[in-house]
């Protein structure tokens, strides 16, 4: 089968908030055979197919290790092996009994943890001709369907309510209240939506993996996603800063990027905010492992509230400054990054020689070059305000060019 559509099917599936065992049954479809899946925690596992009742090879090999003096570890050391030998690639396994016939395996595992086995028989058809990477296909997309079982009747009800506030313009709190019944939210609070993104759309699940574990760590489960974006609704009094190293490297892992909202008290703003982070350039364009906070961009995103043509904003930049990027594009002058570096480091002219990694006398002859030339007033606090505007919206305007 067509990996590319099984993909799609499966996604499918996984935005429609399917069972586990529903997932494993569209699973044995697209396979085309009877499939059993072998929770991390024991040998217990099920059928999804009741035609062709199988051996359990992994139950087999606990068995044999008993009668060998082994113990009930044997499950756990086995998977582990599996793990560092394989890792989600399906592989073949000849039992030691030759009454059972040989299997293909395929680790299930999401969140850094071993979830499970997927066991597929050898039934009518050698297993050179089973998909294998379909099959890893359907194990990652298991691992994802269970980290969403947790307390999967709060979760379902987490998924619609994140599906409307951010979906449907004219819901209301009282039809957010209808969806999620007990576990609806307040609607007065201290707010923040973490929205993720990911550019390969070719592993879109993995964002969805991402936003489950960081929803974790923030202590909420109200997170939804949908192709290549994750979004997570966390109250205040969970803070980000205890666990920003973590986040880090989890966005840095998954080759995504993150931008964070202001506080919220209206719950019925999240979508306000969704769609303004959404449009934010600076999101947009930020590297995996990035997370951007939208107070940092406050003023980028008025300008795109503004809903003005790059030509028109382009009205409101500052005559001087305007002067200034002309010069430096005519002589190669660095004028306007020297002025940018002096006005983020507050006017600190030894700051901002570190921040450009040149001499203290370069800047102060650029920072006294471009009063004389462009009449520029350093210290007014009226002027150093009009300047730190004029370089942000062009900034900005770059940004959309």
């Amino acid at each position: 089968m067509d990996l590319t559509v099984a993909r799609e099917e499966l996604l499918e599936q996984l935005l429609e908030d399917i069972s586990l065992t529903g997932l494993l049954e569209k699973c044995a479809r697209l396979l085309g055979s009877p499939l059993r899946f072998t929770f991390h925690g024991g040998p217990e596992g099920f059928m999804v197919t009741e035609d062709y009742p199988i051996a359990d090879v992994i139950r087999s090999r606990i068995e044999t290790s008993r009668q060998a003096g082994g113990t009930d570890d044997s499950f756990r050391i086995l998977m582990e092996q599996f793990e560092r030998e394989h890792g989600g690639t399906p592989f073949a396994v000849s039992p030691e009994t030759p009454a059972l016939a040989r299997r293909l395996l395929c680790v299930v595992r999401a969140n850094g943890q071993l979830l499970g086995l997927l066991i597929l028989p050898e039934h009518r058809r050698p297993l050179e001709e089973i998909d294998r990477p379909l099959m890893a296909l359907c194990a990652r997309c298991i691992g994802f369907r269970m980290l969403q079982s947790v307390r999967d009747s709060t979760t379902l009800a987490a998924q619609q309510g994140m599906h409307m506030l951010l979906s449907f313009r004219g819901a209301t709190y009282d039809d957010f209240i209808g969806v999620t019944g007990s576990a609806a939210l307040p609607r007065s609070g201290t707010y923040r939506l973490m929205v993720l993104r990911r550019q390969d759309s070719d592993e879109s699940q993995r964002v969805g993996v991402l936003g489950a574990q960081i929803a974790r760590l923030l202590s909420t489960e109200w997170y939804t996603f949908q192709k290549q974006e994750a979004v997570v609704l966390f109250d205040e009094g969970h803070a980000v800063a205890p666990v920003r190293r973590q986040i880090d490297q989890l966005l840095e892992i998954g080759g995504a990027c993150a931008c964070l909202s202001p506080v919220f008290r209206d719950l019925m703003d999240a979508a306000v905010w969704h769609r303004r982070m959404a449009r934010l350039p600076s999101f947009l364009q930020a590297a995996p492992g990035t997370l951007t906070f939208y107070e940092d961009w406050l003023d980028w995103g008025l300008f795109g509230e503004a809903k003005l043509e790059p030509g028109q904003l382009e009205a409101f930049l500052p005559r001087d400054i305007m002067a200034i990027r002309d010069h430096d594009r005519e002589h190669g002058t660095q004028y306007l990054r020297t002025l940018s570096a002096y006005i983020n480091s507050g006017g600190r002219r030894n700051q901002t020689a570190v921040a450009l990694g040149t001499h203290l006398n370069t800047v102060n002859y650029r920072l006294q070059k471009m009063e004389e030339l462009f009449g520029l007033d350093l210290h007014a606090p009226a002027a150093t305000f009009r300047i730190l505007f004029g370089i942000r919206l062009m900034e900005y305007l770059d940004s959309r060019t």
